[in-house]
């Protein structure tokens, strides 16, 4: 397999890409009866793993109080394998543990759900009612908790400590400068 890039959603056709391959993961197969885009879309992050030009995998974040959500997460048939899914499952971590958030919850059908816990550490949630009941014998709670050692060496945790104008810069990318920042302040420092 070529090498796989992933990245955050920030354009409209990479959302695009994103909604074409839901309808193909999610709908395709007969699967799931659901509609693959909802008013969420419009208030998250997205995530697209592509493989040349192909866009292979997505997910998106919903960010809540103190925790994110990793859900509507899809592969590509012919791309589903350990390896995608855990390149997928680590650049959303290390997106989540970027904004300073130490757990994420996600959802999985309980075939699913087996799989998240033994190759993302994800845990049940003891205790919740399983969502859905009458999908794919019912969709499951599970959480990922990060510890301190796992915020060992992110200094670049965005905060109300950040510069501004590190705040301000894209999504996902805080270490790049917006152009804003770089442009001379008038015409004499263009001199």
């Amino acid at each position: 397999m070529q090498d796989v890039s992933v990245k955050i959603v920030e354009s409209v056709d990479e959302l695009q890409a994103v909604m074409m391959l839901r309808a193909v993961c999610f709908m395709a197969d007969g699967r799931l009866k659901v509609e693959t885009a909802d008013q969420n879309d419009l208030q998250c992050t997205h995530i697209l793993a592509s493989v040349g030009d192909e866009p292979v995998a997505s997910a998106r974040i919903r960010w809540f109080n103190d925790f994110a959500v990793l859900e509507r997460t899809c592969f590509a048939p012919q791309f589903r394998n350990r390896k995608l899914i855990k390149e997928l499952g680590e650049f959303a971590f290390e997106h989540i543990r970027e904004k300073g958030y130490r757990q994420v919850l996600t959802y999985g059908a309980k075939s699913m759900a087996r799989f998240w816990r033994m190759l993302l550490g994800f845990e049940p949630v003891e205790g919740r009612p399983i969502l859905y009941p009458d999908m794919d014998d019912g969709w499951y709670e599970l959480i990922k908790r990060f510890d301190s050692e796992d915020f060992e060496g992110h200094d670049n945790i965005v905060n109300l400590q950040s510069p501004p104008a590190v705040i301000c810069r894209v999504e996902g990318r805080w270490k790049v400068p917006h152009p804003l920042e770089v442009r001379p302040r008038s015409l004499s420092d263009a001199a």
